[in-house]
């Protein structure tokens, strides 16, 4: 085994290691295994085998842009496609000569199926954290045009949708990254159509090296790593990602790093927020306390847990939370983002217009929904109207007899974004509206123009909710059609699919109109007498209808009460004269 395998081998354990203990490194990601060009030969380390889905064409999810970079090392995290826009497959590597190294499988034939099954983009991320191999790459043109013919090649291999360059670290490699950009861009939407070009770009301009405004014009767009605001090289505990406070924040990244683009073309900008925090031990249990010991990265999922076991603090100058404890030797602090200061985060990125919003990491949550829940809040319910509605099922008899009473219902999903209360939200009549419906039934009805309403106390959106209540037919045999709309009374009328039921309502039968002529005559009469039977004797199926009585027979007893009910010929007989 060569050196450079155990060392792979090795740095793979501790990154299990850790990753089970819930920390990251510095930027939530592990080093590389190995130096570029030595593991994954042309770019195929495990590659996943068969067929990946093509894009499927989206409805419904968030409205702004959601740009997730799912690790290599969570690539098998449950994800919430329907939340997402985009999902970056992280890693490849590049080299100075233009060749593609540490493939980490590519292409992730589950992961890009999945996505595209759900409408989602697949974009491959390509890294380079080596300043003086990131220069050498792009300021040679065999170089660079060797790896735009193997980055593309990777492309079509998974299908992707997209690539973001992520080439990190100070170095003058900056200074042409722009230009590097606007080629790779032009050619990929040339040999890729429809492809998205983006560049990972940093939260705080350190030292002015990059021109961010022509960055942002030199390709599709620039995720901004809104994290690290403090770290390993930390004197003091503080915020990874601080909205407000201090010198440097996201409120200053978006406004004053990225004015240019912010003010001419934040379309041009999605702002990434962290799924991980910051661990030390330090002096004391203040706030911003010097630091004693950098520990690590902790990702979301165990800083949230520790945190409600600890005590959730809030840092209202950097509008961020974190917590701290004692271990008996050492006091500890950890500084992270939550779902209320994620969507502090979100709300600017909103305000602010930008294209959207991204996550560094997908599968930092381990399976917790609160995240999830803020995305959903801010970039599916927010761009919904607060009311609106379909039509799912419905059930109604078709045929009722005058002054019958059912029970019916009308079934729908909320597709609002905001939820039904049970009192505010009712059916009411339609076509037209709030007329006074003919199948009104006293005592279950709110009103004559409103049935019902929700049979639950909530109804939540993306839920479902039934709508019950009794229907009694009107006096007046005929065909009718009853519409139904959902009010949210005092509010507005909602849902642009109509519930209507087209009922036949037939007239009560009359006894002894054998015939059904409604009347009751000698006609009747003569059925009756050829059908009697004799007491106790059961009749023959054809003339069961003169078994008035109910006895099971057609006696005297029964032409006793065909008397009764006789009306003459012509005139129509009594529905009551039994």
């Amino acid at each position: 085994m060569s050196h450079h395998a155990i060392l792979g081998s090795f740095l793979l354990c501790i990154l299990l290691i850790c990753k089970g203990l819930g920390f990251s490194w510095v930027d939530g990601s592990p080093p590389a295994v190995a130096a570029a060009g030595e593991v994954g030969v042309d770019g195929q380390d495990g590659a996943e085998s068969g067929e990946t889905a093509p894009l499927q064409t989206r409805t419904g999810g968030p409205g702004a842009t959601v740009f997730g970079y799912l690790p290599y090392w969570e690539k098998t995290a449950a994800l919430r496609y329907d939340l997402l826009t985009h999902v970056a497959c992280f890693s490849v590597g590049a080299n100075a000569d233009g060749s593609i190294s540490n493939s980490h499988g590519w292409p992730w034939t589950s992961v890009i199926s999945a996505a595209h099954q759900n409408g989602v983009k697949v974009i491959l991320v390509v890294t380079q954290f080596d300043p003086d191999t990131a220069l050498a790459l792009i300021t040679h043109a065999a170089a660079k045009s060797h790896f735009f013919v193997n980055l593309k090649a990777l492309m079509l291999a998974g299908q992707s949708d997209g690539v973001n360059i992520d080439f990190e670290g100070s170095g003058t490699y900056r200074s042409h990254i722009n230009g590097f950009m606007a080629d790779l861009t032009t050619y990929l939407h040339a040999e890729v159509p429809g492809s998205e070009v983006t560049f990972a770009g940093p939260a705080v301009n350190w030292g002015g090296g990059w021109d961010l405004a022509g960055l942002a014009n030199s390709c599709d767009g620039i995720f901004i790593m809104g994290y690290d605001f403090y770290g390993s090289w930390s004197t003091t505990s503080g915020p990874c990602a601080p909205l407000t406070g201090g010198s440097y924040n996201i409120t200053n990244t978006v406004y004053t790093q990225y004015k240019e683009v912010t003010q001419n073309n934040p379309q041009k900008l999605i702002l990434g927020v962290p799924y991980f925090g910051k661990h030390w031990t330090t002096a004391t249990s203040d706030p911003r306390s010097a630091v004693t010991a950098y520990i690590g990265s902790a990702f979301y999922s165990s800083a949230q847990a520790q945190a409600e076991t600890y005590g959730l603090l809030w840092d209202a100058a950097s509008q961020t939370p974190w917590y701290r404890y004692h271990d008996g030797a050492d006091w500890h602090q950890v500084w992270f983002d939550n779902a209320d200061s994620i969507r502090l985060k979100f709300q600017l990125a909103k305000n602010a217009g930008l294209q959207g919003v991204g996550i560094w990491a997908l599968g930092y949550d381990a399976g917790r929904t609160e995240l999830w829940n803020v995305i959903r809040d801010e970039f599916v319910l927010a761009y919904r109207p607060d009311l609106d509605a379909t039509l799912i099922a419905q059930s109604f008899p078709p045929t009722l007899t005058c002054g019958e009473t059912a029970e019916v219902w009308v079934e729908y999903t909320n597709i609002g974004g905001k939820a039904w209360s049970q009192g505010s939200v009712n059916l009411g009549t339609w076509n037209p509206q709030d007329r006074a419906s003919s199948f009104y039934t006293e005592g279950d009805w709110i009103g004559s123009t409103r049935p019902t309403g929700m049979d639950t106390a909530a109804c939540e959106p993306d839920g479902s909710c039934r709508f019950s209540f009794m229907m009694t037919a009107p006096a007046t045999a005929g065909v009718y059609n009853e519409s139904w709309r959902l009010v949210k009374e005092g509010t507005a009328w909602f849902g642009d699919e109509t519930a209507t039921f087209q009922i036949t309502v037939l007239p009560r039968p009359i006894p002894g109109d054998f015939d059904e002529d409604r009347d009751v005559d000698m006609e009747d009469f003569a059925f009756l007498q050829k059908c009697l039977s004799g007491s106790g004797v059961t009749p023959s199926a054809a003339c069961e209808a003169g078994d008035l009585s109910g006895d099971d027979d057609v006696d005297g007893q029964d032409a006793l009460l065909l008397k009764s009910c006789m009306s003459g010929s012509g005139i129509e007989g009594d529905p009551d004269c039994l």
